[in-house]
């Protein structure tokens, strides 16, 4: 076969969306506090949503590890923290992906809580800690949401919808900041941001959080869950819901077909699904050919 033909052919396989050479589950490791974990009227964790979202929309075997701690942040996880990278998975067996949530007055520069810089340094010193095990793990960074009127955290911002708007600002900009840290750092583009927070700015914040104004009830843990399977596995969730697949999440948080209705529309409006096809390039290599694997950027 000659050479034009092997390029044609294997451009037909890249272009049809077979991928090769990625069977086998995907290993996604979770950092991050209660705003992963499972907490008060949220009783599923967002690591379990994820899954549960994945497997029903028949995505390959997927293993989560849920290393959040309640009330930890970059620094904590990477001082007390780090065993779990590598002694969860099995010999040879490598992280697809790093979920990387900080504690979530970090990135604000209008509250005394904040430290951008901190938070950047430690989201870079936390990929880099991951990928010295996994080298190929993709960091997926959790844009966390802003507090509701009443969170003593409010109290630096304006009044109502208007300081929630500034809060969120300030979160999106700290964790867009790190993902372009982390990928100076590994001299790739390479970082994801799960926009969970705009998602939530995007519903109004209506409903979202628990009676704590701080964290999510169980509609917000889905809408932060739908999000982040967008994110890692590039798909949409509408149709999900439309064929009847997310009716066992659903039920995991007690939540109507009319709730699905409403953040799934949320959450496909806001998490960025490229088209279909590039996720491998075609290289040649002294006559030959091959395919190889392109991180792409979320």
């Amino acid at each position: 076969m000659g050479i034009k033909r092997i390029i044609v052919v294997l451009m037909v396989v890249v272009m049809g969306g077979l991928i090769v050479g990625e069977a086998g589950a995907v290993n996604v490791l979770f950092y991050g506090n209660s705003y992963t974990r499972k907490y008060a009227v949220a009783n599923v964790s967002l690591p379990d949503m994820v899954k549960a979202i994945a497997d029903a929309a028949g995505q390959p075997d997927v293993f989560v590890k849920d290393a959040a701690h309640n009330g930890r942040d970059f620094a904590w996880h990477l001082s007390s923290n780090q065993a779990v990278i590598g002694n969860t998975l099995s010999a040879g067996e490598n992280w697809d992906y790093v979920v990387m949530q900080n504690y979530s007055t970090r990135t604000l520069t209008s509250h005394s809580a904040g430290d951008l810089t901190k938070h950047r340094q430690n989201s870079v010193k936390l990929y880099q800690a991951v990928a010295d095990h996994s080298g190929d793990v993709v960091p997926v960074l959790f844009e966390t949401w802003s507090r509701a009127p009443g969170s003593p955290v409010m109290d630096s911002y304006a009044d109502g919808r208007a300081g929630q708007d500034q809060m969120q600002a300030e979160i999106k900009a700290g964790y867009a900041l790190a993902a372009g840290d982390i990928d100076i750092a590994a001299d790739a583009v390479i970082a994801k941001i799960a926009g969970v927070g705009t998602a939530w700015q995007t519903a109004d914040f209506s409903n979202l959080h628990h009676t704590d104004h701080s964290h999510a009830n169980q509609r917000g843990r889905m809408l932060s869950a739908l999000v982040m399977y967008s994110t890692i596995f590039e798909d949409d969730t509408r149709d999900l819901l439309l064929s009847g697949k997310l009716d066992t999440a659903l039920g995991m948080l007690n939540l109507s077909y009319a709730d699905g209705d409403e953040l799934t529309l949320v959450s496909d409006a806001v998490a960025s699904v490229p088209e279909p096809v590039t996720g491998m390039m075609l290289v040649v290599v002294g006559g030959g050919m091959m395919l190889r694997r392109r991180r792409i950027a979320g």
